[in-house]
């Protein structure tokens, strides 16, 4: 499962356990976070979480995404200080992309 290697990916490598956002309730479920809630569109939450900039409180970013569906976009156009350092597919269908803060771009 392409969602449950995103996160084993992120927990190898967040050592120090910096907050991590996820678009997906079940990556949430997969990392042993409390439950949230589910919602009808990812893309919608993902928009909320940056609109109100909640997501700046965030170390890392997962954002579940598809050729039909590129949610990853939002993070490049509006989180320039977000990086992606990881990319994990399935089919070459779907994908989580995993972005890390980048402090050496913040004001």
């Amino acid at each position: 499962n392409y969602m449950q290697d995103a996160v084993a990916w992120v927990e190898a490598n967040n050592p120090n356990h910096e907050p991590v956002f996820y678009n997906e309730s079940r990556m949430r479920y997969y990392a042993g976070e409390k439950f949230i809630g589910t919602w009808n569109s990812n893309f919608e939450f993902l928009k909320k979480e940056i609109e109100d900039e909640s997501i700046k409180n965030f170390q890392w970013v997962l954002i579940k995404s598809s050729n039909s569906h590129p949610d990853h976009q939002l993070i490049e156009k509006r989180l320039p200080n977000y990086k992606l350092v990881k990319l994990v597919e399935s089919n070459q269908k779907k994908f989580v992309y995993i972005y890390k803060l980048d402090r050496s771009k913040e004001n």
